[in-house]
């Protein structure tokens, strides 16, 4: 074979290479809620702010990620076999811009578990209307309300792909 032949073959294979390589999509990030503190709330009357004091996050398939905003949405919890009964949701805000950083590749010996976690920390959550419709009801019926805080975002490398991750938290009635 001439060097000719050979240096068009290999720059054939070069660019067969490169433009299915340059092809390949990148995954939506895949997130998970790894840890909260605390679980649930002791609510009284007067109660109109709760701050959730961590709350922990984990890319699970290596795509980074930036965590955009949250929004929550209020639930009467049902009796046992009951259904939720849904109450009110807060609207969307907008103003995190936390970037979730991604473990690429397997974990190296040695490593630890949480170098890859993202931590919020004192995140207020606004319960005044839900606290209110709670003492509003019979206290043997009703003692408590679910806050599902929806956290949404988008990938860092395509803007276009978005997540949410979803954790709830319990607001009880302390009986006054």
């Amino acid at each position: 074979m001439s060097k000719k032949f050979k240096f068009f073959l290999l720059g054939s294979l070069f660019l067969v290479f490169l433009f299915y390589s340059c092809d390949e999509e990148i995954a939506t990030p895949e997130v998970e809620i790894v840890r909260v503190g605390p679980l649930g709330f002791l609510v009284d009357s007067s109660t109109s702010i709760v701050k959730i004091d961590s709350i922990v996050f984990q890319v699970l398939n290596g795509v980074e990620a930036i965590l955009k905003g949250s929004y929550t949405e209020f639930y009467r919890i049902g009796g046992v076999g009951g259904s939720d009964e849904f109450l009110y949701s807060t609207p969307r805000c907008g103003n995190m811009d936390l970037r979730l950083k991604a473990r690429i590749g397997k974990k190296p010996i040695g490593e630890p578990d949480t170098l890859y976690y993202t931590y919020l920390f004192n995140y207020p959550l606004n319960v005044k209307e839900a606290v209110e419709a709670l003492y509003s009801g019979d206290p043997k019926e009703w003692l408590s309300v679910e806050a599902r805080v929806h956290f949404y975002g988008i990938s860092y490398y395509d803007l276009k792909d978005t997540f949410t991750v979803t954790h709830s938290w319990e607001l009880r009635r302390v009986e006054e």
